[in-house]
């Protein structure tokens, strides 16, 4: 199919395109993503997987409806953050982002494998072993010091089992930036109960702490499958077991006052590889 350079030009430069097709039943977002399927859906978004015609290569189209033009200047606002985002292994690449009529798209790199928690949710939601959740909390932790080595520092805000995929080669990747942003920045507040930081639901000032309790709560959830729920019996199984050391950098690292956790994710992770080694 041809697409005319203003298409092109436009989508490599993140600028406004209002063409969409339709051919043979398959939506074509600014002549050149082909929609494949829908990925996930909620709250506000939709994210579908795409082809991307001019590289030939699966990509990642995240849209959701433009309110008005405040909420568009957001929007591209926070795809130029990310497109800003050094890579990473552990990072998918934002490509570009496009505006067609009232809606916003937002393309990335398709990372294929499965989420933490369809893989927790096949061991019936008994947990994984412990060498592999210290290697999953090694890998996200050095993409978290990534994110928090950038300047002014970029905050996830929503690490949580469905937002890290793993490869088929065993890389841990973070996907979904909806809730991040930039120590400083002021807007509205995104996260998960029982994994976002209780300063990121409140809305109250961010800094890297915040990911580093996400990071304690998504341990707990790899070690027992359990959600660390803010006020919710500690799992028996770290309770009543054998890795009490852990336990104690776990609970650290869930510390209500930000001060009182690791400031950063891989002194979470050093601390916490170091406990085990001592627990067993």
């Amino acid at each position: 199919m041809r697409r005319s350079s203003t298409v092109r030009s436009a989508v490599a430069q993140g600028g406004p395109v209002t063409t969409t097709d339709v051919t043979s039943g398959s939506e074509l977002i600014g002549g050149r993503f082909q929609i494949r399927g829908l990925l996930a859906s909620g709250g506000e978004a939709e994210v579908h997987l795409a082809r991307d015609l001019e590289l030939d290569l699966d990509v990642v189209v995240k849209t959701r409806r433009i309110v008005d033009d405040d909420d568009l200047v957001r929007l591209r606002r926070e795809a130029g953050m990310l497109m800003r985002i050094v890579a990473h292994s552990g990072l998918p690449t934002v490509r570009s982002d496009l505006v067609d009529g009232t809606r916003y798209y937002m393309i990335s790199d398709h990372v294929a494998g499965n989420d933490l928690r369809t893989i927790v949710n096949a061991q019936d939601s008994t947990g994984l072993d412990l060498a592999t959740v210290l290697g999953l909390i090694d890998q996200i932790a050095d993409t978290l010091d990534h994110l928090h080595a950038h300047q002014p520092a970029i905050v996830h805000g929503d690490v949580k089992p469905e937002n890290v995929i793993v490869t088929g080669d065993g890389r841990a990747v973070l996907v979904d930036f909806g809730a991040a942003m930039r120590v400083g920045d002021e807007r509205e507040r995104l996260g998960t109960p029982g994994f976002s930081a209780p300063e990121v639901l409140a809305g109250e000032a961010l800094s890297p702490a915040a990911d580093v309790y996400s990071l304690a709560a998504l341990t707990v959830f790899l070690l027992t499958g359990i959600i660390p729920k803010l006020g919710a019996a500690w799992p028996d199984a770290l309770a009543q077991g054998d890795l009490v050391r852990l336990e104690r950098v776990v609970r650290r690292g869930l510390t209500w006052d930000p001060l009182g956790r690791p400031w950063r994710a891989s002194e979470y992770a050093r601390r916490l590889r170091e406990a085990a080694e001592m627990d067993v």
